[in-house]
């Protein structure tokens, strides 16, 4: 269910960033690059403080090794790296008791100090009893019997496997890949590259990042700068891509290093998302897309209705490229349909009940190249959203069209509530534009029945269903389905501030703010508006503008990318994290149980768990 389509990328991020137009392809690679390992000067609020910090300003914590001359504890404070004074033995382990928190451990033969914070102190390292061995950058590594046990491992092959790729040095001995220290929001840090001086291996090892989230109905996948994907949640049609239809994130020990990579194949790169009910899709860096889950409705568009990943031997490079005639530039999913825009081309496939392909008529389609959608002379589809069933375009200009099914409530916003796309002579010039009152959008993002435009100054306007709010115009009436409802008549949504980035769930919508806080209005019926209540917002006046409270994300936390599914709302943090809330009847939440959250106090903010996605849960 692709719920979250930025349309004009480079504006969007002009808008948060204050960037000027041109050159990237997401908000998220607007933002300014990962920091580089520098001196730290002193610590304040547990983050290093560097020497070239504007006004002392600090920046995220980094783990132990990174701060070259000064290392950062749990509790903020900071500690001089001493040199060894003596070097007991070829192992250079601490025991126990003198692991308080400030004595130095050493690395093998290596004049470099590791610190062992407090018990459960992460970024520092914990000595767990007995023995631990630190890495040449200070950190610990491995249990306190002295065995190294890399916790993740990702080589430059993607494979994660400890020898790098197979690389060996002159004395036949496996190349370590990094040290194995992850966190939630990174996993394997790889601080040494690979290499300790004299070892004779190449360094092949990157830090592995989220960078791109993407909710399906009821399943939530990630993508990180890898290109690697994991993916969690509901997998009764193989929508995971695990070759099983076990849902993950539901039970203890799933998550973490136990939940696999998805396998699209040994030189797939993973670029975008888009997700439905039941099936996945995945647009690679080099344009091929794939699609794997169930495919009864010819979602797939492999020329067939039978599913693929519920099964051993179906991904991977034997999980067929879906054949566009092109290559594909955006691409988006709803409940049982997927389009694609293939050059100056618009493709859709899969169910097609109500006219969503629009291809004027309903007949379902499970091949994705056999007709292209009609969208006017001279208009071209710059992005897509689609909702349940049906389907909407940004166009080159600014306008927007819709077609599909538009039932009583208008998501169509044509002002009738009359589908289109289903007979002959509905598409192309006769398919009028979404009238928003004579301003372009910058971006669109569908719900189940619902339909939001990120406008120019970060305003948003929202059409059709809203018996719960997820308009955010203070009432519960539908809009949409009559004339006097769109154009100037249709209410902007009043967040309090710009916003950036739009979420439409099943019932719900939620904001990304210019500040990184992400605010939430709508059916709220499992906690999925985070508020730590089950009310309802948006559908009342004076619940929305400044009395609409933000998500807690937790002290300090910033969202970069949110994404909504039926009922659960995800956000991608500043810092690498992913933390999700609302309807976990299926995992979707990725926090090894069932039980929902933000539905109740005490479930957000800090207390919301981040999902484990590198380290051992």
């Amino acid at each position: 269910m692709a719920l979250v389509v930025a349309a004009s990328c480079n504006q969007v991020a002009g808008i948060r960033e204050g960037l000027p137009d041109g050159g990237c392809r997401t908000v998220a690679e607007c933002k300014a690059g990962e920091p580089v390992c520098r001196t730290a000067v002193a610590c304040q609020e547990g983050a290093c403080v560097f020497e070239d910090a504007a006004e002392g300003k600090p920046l995220p914590e980094q783990t132990a090794g990174d701060c070259a001359l000064l290392v950062c504890d749990g509790a903020g404070s900071a500690k001089q790296v001493p040199l060894p004074t003596d070097v007991p033995d070829d192992r250079n382990v601490c025991t126990i008791d003198g692991c308080d928190g400030t004595t130095p451990v050493h690395t093998l033969g290596d004049s470099v100090p590791c610190y062992t914070g407090p018990a459960g102190t992460e970024g520092v390292g914990v000595c767990q009893g007995g023995l631990q061995r630190c890495d040449d950058q200070g950190k610990p590594v491995g249990s306190c019997d002295g065995e190294v046990t890399p916790q993740a491992e990702v080589c430059d092959s993607g494979s994660g496997d400890e020898d790098c790729d197979g690389d060996t040095n002159e004395d036949g001995e496996d190349c370590a890949c990094g040290d194995g220290w992850v966190s939630a929001g990174a996993g394997e840090e790889c601080d040494d590259g690979g290499t300790v001086d004299g070892d004779g291996c190449s360094a092949s090892c990157v830090t592995e990042r989220v960078v791109k989230i993407e909710a399906g109905y009821h399943h939530t996948c990630v993508v990180a700068n890898t290109g690697r994907i994991k993916c969690w949640g509901h997998n009764i049609g193989g929508q995971l891509g695990l070759g099983d239809t076990v849902n993950r994130g539901n039970l203890d020990g799933q998550m973490g290093s136990a939940l696999p990579v998805t396998d699209l194949g040994a030189d797939a790169r993973v670029e975008s998302l888009a997700m439905g009910v039941s099936h996945s899709c995945a647009r690679l860096t080099s344009g091929a897309v794939k699609c794997w889950g169930s495919s009864g409705f010819g979602a797939l568009g492999l020329g067939t209705i039978t599913s693929r990943g519920a099964v051993a031997n179906q991904m991977g490079d034997r999980l067929e490229v879906v054949n566009l005639g092109g290559v594909a530039t955006v691409m988006a999913a709803g409940h049982s349909h997927t389009c694609a825009l293939v050059s100056d081309v618009t493709r859709c496939w899969g169910w097609n009940q109500n006219g969503q392909l629009g291809l004027g008529d309903r007949e379902n389609r499970n091949v994705a190249n056999g007709s292209s959608v009609s969208l006017g002379s001279g208009k071209v589809a710059l992005a897509l959203a689609l909702g349940e069933t049906h389907t909407c375009a940004w166009l080159s200009g600014g306008s927007v069209k819709c077609w599909g099914a538009n039932g009583g409530a208008g998501q169509l916003g044509l002002g009738d509530p009359v589908p289109r796309g289903d007979d002959p002579n509905e598409m192309g010039d006769n398919l009028r534009a979404v009238d928003l009152g004579g301003e372009p959008a910058l971006a669109l993002s569908a719900g189940m029945h619902h339909t939001c435009a990120l406008l120019t100054d970060g305003r948003v306007k929202c059409w059709g269903h809203n018996a719960y709010g997820q308009l955010g115009v203070g009432d519960a009436g539908h809009r949409g389905a009559a004339t006097s409802h769109m154009g100037d008549n249709l209410d902007q949504v009043d967040v309090g501030e710009a916003v950036t980035a739009l979420a439409t769930g099943g019932y719900h919508t939620c904001a990304l703010l210019a500040s990184g806080r992400v605010k939430c209005w709508g059916l709220n019926d499992f906690g999925q508006l985070g508020l730590g209540d089950m009310a309802n917002r948006g559908d009342a006046t004076d619940e929305m503008g400044d009395a609409l409270p933000p998500v807690d994300l937790g002290e300090g936390a910033k969202a970069e990318a949110i994404t909504a599914g039926a009922h659960h709302t995800c956000a991608l943090l500043t810092d690498g994290r992913v933390k999700c809330w609302g309807r976990n009847h299926v995992g979707q939440l990725g926090l090894g149980d069932s039980l929902p959250r933000g539905h109740a106090p005490g479930t957000m903010g800090d207390a919301l768990s981040a999902v484990e996605l590198f380290k051992s849960p």
